[in-house]
């Protein structure tokens, strides 16, 4: 997909990821946003993804790491299927992505039911 929405007022847990690291914390964040959206609803997450990622947003690997597992907590990310598969995704991206899909009138989504968190049977 070519965009994404994001809340003009953020909820507590980005709140508490912009105070523990600033503006930092949320470009990683947003940064995340993006390589997900942009490969669908997920992104396997590994050492070479995280180098690579941590060259493109001029961050450290180990800032990313902590801003990850603080997402974790935080429910951000779903963290039952980043210790099962190590992925990143949540509840929440999944159901963006489906409106996005939705509102570019696309048939049909696949899902890998591993990774799925939400039912929607329409475009499942």
């Amino acid at each position: 997909i070519d965009y994404f929405s994001i809340d003009v007022i953020f909820e507590d847990n980005i709140n508490f990821i912009i105070s523990e690291h600033g503006a930092e914390g949320l470009g990683i964040v947003i940064g995340l946003f993006q390589k997900i959206y942009q490969e669908g609803y997920y992104i396997d997450w590994n050492k070479k993804i995280l180098s690579m990622f941590s060259q493109r947003i001029n961050s450290s690997k180990e800032k990313i790491e902590h801003v990850i597992e603080l997402c974790l907590e935080e429910g951000i990310f779903n963290k039952e299927l980043y210790e099962k598969y190590n992925v990143l995704t949540s509840r929440g991206i999944q159901n963006r992505y489906l409106k996005i899909c939705k509102d570019c009138r696309r048939k049909s989504v696949i899902f890998d039911k591993n990774y799925l968190l939400v039912n929607n049977p329409e475009l499942t």
